[in-house]
């Protein structure tokens, strides 16, 4: 790698401000995604945009490349990484390292830049105390030799409304006793009301990011789907309660009179109520002339069909990852997890680099949850605790929910005998599962 040069930097000045190394460097991460070349316009706001969420950019440059070469004047592999927050239990968000923008270049693979710059990065991030690294991958059997796994899941889903939503008794009754009602907004004016509703989800949520700048361009249509120009086929709906408090939103676009079945596509749909969900989907379903209502990104445990009258009204498809995690700091993740039972059990942890490689003890006591390493610390109750043998990638999705300990024993991920796994069942088992609205 003599001729490889790794470059950190990140994005000057202010907003409105030009950098044409930054510019080079999301021109080479677009390569990598297979995006259309950005125009002026298109480029300052993504520079924009890493600038507002303080983003930390490394750049791999091939000195060695001539013209007409690509790699004489872009990055031949690029990296992304800013701090926000994970969710691990009711209002009790831990320190997150987030990765994103991650590409090698065809003619540079093979020669370690991947594991260069994802080890610098866990490097950093467990330097200035994040608790969590976590990614949205774009292929999925790339992270598991660094230790992530997937912390959440979701589905898309397509609702049949042709005669409305056809609400239970039971469900009407909970959207009609709940004293609110969604509104028609425009995208413009869902700024305030995206933050205030995403912030109830999100302390909620076992599972969620934190958002950031370019979410919120998304949400209020400033920015179309692709980023490059605003959304001007974008329709807004919010859920105030009888208080006038928001409690949901939603946005949405219509398919196009020339497709059949006539569809509403959900782009964002976030709640931190049943009822406000419910009353959400409810009138969504209810404009004229729309037969179907879909929507990419419903949680996996969603309880929309058991709302229905006919449950197969509501169709799903393939079940798709949409967060992964990289524990760091064992102890700050279990303090803020919620667990299913009290309990004591000993995990022992494989971390081929390191972070929470070794032999724990964890213990639920009142709720309360901790961990220590064994041999340090106070003794732990009386009696002994069953041992189980755990990959850190498995650890991480069962911390968060995303796998049950007899999903992970069912397969060969968690090892300890029935009685260590019945132990895991009891402390770790019959949770909700993880939702993340946050994608980046």
């Amino acid at each position: 790698m003599e001729s490889l040069r790794f470059e950190e930097f990140t994005v000057p000045g202010r907003p409105g401000d030009s950098d044409e190394r930054v510019a080079d460097w999301v021109r080479a991460t677009d390569l990598g995604f297979y995006d259309k070349e950005r125009d002026a316009e298109a480029m300052q706001r993504v520079v924009d945009a890493l600038r507002a969420r303080g983003t930390r950019l490394v750049g791999v440059y091939d000195d060695g490349a001539a013209p007409p070469s690509l790699a004489a004047t872009l990055p031949v592999a690029t990296f992304a990484e800013f701090a926000g927050e994970f969710t691990v239990g009711p209002n009790a968000a831990v320190p997150a390292h987030q990765i994103s923008d991650v590409t090698v270049r065809a003619t540079h693979r093979r020669r370690g830049l991947l594991r260069r710059m994802l080890e610098d990065s866990l490097s950093r991030a467990a330097a200035a105390g994040a608790a969590v690294a976590v990614l949205t991958a774009s292929e999925a059997g790339i992270y598991g030799r660094f230790g992530f796994s997937p912390a959440a899941h979701s589905q898309p889903v397509r609702v049949d409304v042709r005669s409305g939503l056809r609400l239970r008794p039971e469900a009407r009754a909970l959207v009609d006793g709940a004293g609110g009602r969604v509104v028609d907004v425009h995208p413009r004016d869902l700024a305030g009301i995206h933050d205030a509703v995403f912030a109830g989800f999100h302390a909620a949520s076992r599972g969620s990011v934190t958002r950031s700048y370019d979410d919120v361009q998304r949400v209020t249509g400033r920015w179309g789907p692709d980023g490059r120009g605003a959304a001007d086929d974008l329709r807004g709906y919010a859920y105030h309660a009888a208080d006038g408090r928001p409690l949901g939103f939603a946005t949405a676009r219509f398919g196009g009179w020339d497709k059949t079945p006539k569809e509403l596509r959900v782009v964002d749909l976030v709640a931190g109520d049943p009822a406000a969900e419910l009353a959400l989907w409810d009138h969504l379903g209810a404009h004229d002339l729309v037969q179907v209502l879909t929507f990419g990104r419903a949680r996996v445990d969603d309880p929309l069909r058991w709302a229905l009258a006919d449950p197969r009204d509501v169709k799903t498809r393939d079940v798709e990852d949409s967060l992964w995690v990289r524990p760091l700091d064992l102890p700050a993740i279990v303090r803020a997890s919620e667990f299913a039972a009290d309990g004591r059990i000993v995990l022992d942890v494989e971390d081929s680099l390191g972070y929470v490689d070794g032999t724990w003890v964890l213990t639920v006591d009142g709720g309360a949850a901790s961990v220590r390493r064994a041999g340090e610390g106070a003794p732990g109750p009386a009696g002994a605790a069953e041992t189980v043998r755990v990959g850190v990638e498995t650890l991480g999705s069962l911390l968060t929910g995303a796998i049950e300990p007899w999903q992970a024993e069912a397969t060969g991920r968690l090892a300890g005998g029935e009685r260590g796994a019945a132990a895991m069942r009891r402390i770790f088992g019959g949770r909700p599962r993880p939702m993340n609205h946050t994608f980046f």
